[in-house]
């Protein structure tokens, strides 16, 4: 089956909810049908915040990963704190335990060594096959205050503020991760913000103001979002800046006296180029993710918690910020590159 469809199985059960003999065709007809949702999630190379709005029949999380064995490195969950699932833990150890429609979850699949051969991140390198019961579009979330991990039950896009308006003044920011970072902010102008839009077998970092209950609207009484929404953003320029993003990311934005389409980037105290962004409007640049290093890993990817974060344009550092509180944003103007001008002497043909 194709990558990202969904699937509905009626299956008749007799009086007792056995399955009927499906051999025998002769068979009085049943008294009771059933019927299984199946969803494929596709996961690309490295690092996914996925969710379902299929909520599996048995949500025991050594369940739930069976479709995705040998091709991940571990799934994360948050609920009230950090959970973790590694395939090569006894599951008694893991701290993850079940895996359901009403939460978010980080998949890191396995990277595979492809030579030097031209890699296509956005191609689906495995497929979380989920089946069970379809969840209601506006089915009631309850939210914590402070951070929260929370699925995408509608099955269709919306705007973030459209999506969450059963919530509107009691969230701060909303996380979402597309191979690279979205992040949407309420009270800092729409321009900045990369995350536009909500959208199905994605998950979602919500940090609430109070505990409140999410209840996302149902899309078939809903204006979708509109055909301008809809365009293909410049973010994706944004998205093809950095190799290897992670899954925690701190935000730059500000004034900045540069051309549309110049390259700001961000860099560690060792030189690790942690994030980068394209000016998509004059006058300003960001959100610009620049992504925490992975502990789990050898690798230098980005910066540590309280490290300083150089902001580059072409070499010359105009701005400098630092690397704190996932999620968190910082206002860092960049000052004017300077452009040195060249003078050569003129020599005239025949002159001595």
């Amino acid at each position: 089956p194709a990558l990202c469809g969904d699937y509905d199985i009626t299956i008749a059960l007799n009086d007792d909810g056995a399955g009927s003999n499906p051999l025998n065709l002769c068979s009085a007809p049943p008294d009771v049908q059933q019927t299984v949702s199946i969803l494929d999630v596709p996961l690309v190379e490295r690092w996914n915040l996925v969710s379902t709005y299929v909520n599996p029949f048995t949500t025991n999380a050594s369940v739930v990963q069976r479709p995705i064995e040998g091709q991940y490195v571990v799934i994360q969950g948050f609920d009230g704190g950090a959970q973790s699932y590694y395939p090569d833990l006894p599951p008694a150890v893991n701290t993850l335990k079940e895996m359901d429609a009403e939460h978010g979850y980080w998949i890191k699949t396995v990277t595979r060594d492809q030579g030097s051969g031209t890699r296509d991140h956005s191609s689906a390198v495995a497929t979380l096959r989920v089946v069970g019961e379809k969840f209601a579009e506006d089915r009631a979330i309850e939210l914590d205050a402070g951070w929260n991990l929370v699925s995408y039950l509608p099955r269709q896009p919306l705007a973030v503020a459209d999506a969450l308006q059963s919530i509107d003044g009691k969230y701060t920011v909303v996380l979402g991760y597309d191979q690279g970072a979205l992040s949407y902010y309420p009270d800092i102008d729409p321009s900045f913000n990369t995350l536009r839009e909500m959208k199905p077998m994605f998950g979602y970092w919500i940090k609430m103001v109070q505990a409140g209950t999410l209840q996302y609207p149902t899309t078939a009484d809903f204006r979708l979002p509109t055909a301008d929404l809809r365009l293909k953003d410049k973010i994706e320029n944004r998205k093809s800046q950095i190799a290897n993003p992670t899954n925690t990311w701190v935000n730059f934005y500000g004034t900045a006296s540069l051309p549309v389409g110049t390259v700001v980037q961000a860099m560690d105290p060792d030189g690790v180029v942690c994030g980068a962004t394209v000016i998509t409007h004059e006058g300003q640049y960001g959100l610009l993710a620049c992504y925490g290093d992975d502990p789990a890993t050898p690798g230098d990817e980005g910066a540590r918690l309280g490290d300083t974060i150089q902001l580059v344009v072409d070499g010359q550092v105009l701005g400098v910020g630092t690397c704190s509180e996932h999620g968190s944003r910082q206002w860092r103007p960049l000052g004017q590159a300077e452009v040195w001008s060249v003078y050569l002497p003129l020599i005239r043909k025949g002159s001595r």
